[in-house]
């Protein structure tokens, strides 16, 4: 019961999420807050991936400026939930732990 009920929430969150990003031409990830492990994944990514995301949150930035989203014909075209960055993330993450690891079994 409560599982079906926080399903239904998460849905209609998500649906609603999703249109918000679309009007701003946004996916998901690119409002990640910058810590190590997307900077890491960032500087890893294809250029043209990080040249996209940039265009797309200065897309962001003058549509929120004018205060009119984009044209429901372009806003059709957007994949918010497109995780572009999320293997990079998880790599330069497992990288890092594993860096701890070392590091701590050294200075022990």
């Amino acid at each position: 019961m409560l599982k079906s009920l926080v399903d239904s929430v998460a849905r209609r969150y998500q649906r609603n999420l999703g249109g918000t990003l679309k009007e701003y031409g946004l996916k998901y990830q690119d409002l990640l807050i910058e810590y190590d492990d997307v900077n890491t994944a960032l500087e890893r990514a294809d250029p043209a991936l990080v040249q996209a995301r940039n265009r797309r949150l200065a897309r962001a930035s003058d549509v929120s400026l004018k205060q009119k989203p984009l044209p429901p014909h372009i806003q059709e075209l957007q994949n918010p939930f497109d995780f572009y960055l999320t293997p990079l993330i998880e790599e330069a993450k497992k990288e890092r732990e594993e860096r701890a690891a070392i590091n701590k079994n050294l200075l022990s």
